[in-house]
């Protein structure tokens, strides 16, 4: 079930995604940095989260209202925070050589440094 929510939701983010810093993102490259973010320990994810990044992908991009296979996302956390609270170190580090800035502050109003204190 939670499947197939992530699944209806990936295919809707794009509209949830800030427009991207080049300008060149057609909206797939959004939906593939966002399902490897919010599953960052499969198979090949962080080559993913690179070739969105590279496709034009925003890493500073907004999480939608969905769920994972670990639980909840909470709507509003940049993909950087989200990756933090779900311990993804090497995510973490992929999106900030992708270019995440570690001071923006999410929509609930906390940054990544602020989210890296509590877990």
């Amino acid at each position: 079930m939670l499947c197939r929510a992530a699944a209806a939701v990936i295919g809707i983010a794009a509209a949830f995604f800030r427009i991207a810093k080049n300008g060149q993102s057609d909206g797939r490259a959004d939906k593939d940095l966002l399902r490897a973010v919010l599953e960052p320990r499969r198979p090949g994810a962080l080559k993913k989260i690179a070739d969105a990044c590279d496709a034009g992908a925003n890493p500073d991009a907004i999480c939608p209202d969905c769920s994972t296979s670990t639980g909840p996302v909470r709507a509003g956390s940049t993909l950087l925070t989200h990756s933090i609270h779900e311990w993804s170190s090497n995510a973490v580090k992929k999106l900030l050589e992708c270019g995440a800035d570690p001071d923006l502050a999410d929509e609930n109003g906390w940054t990544p440094w602020m989210a890296s204190t509590l877990v």
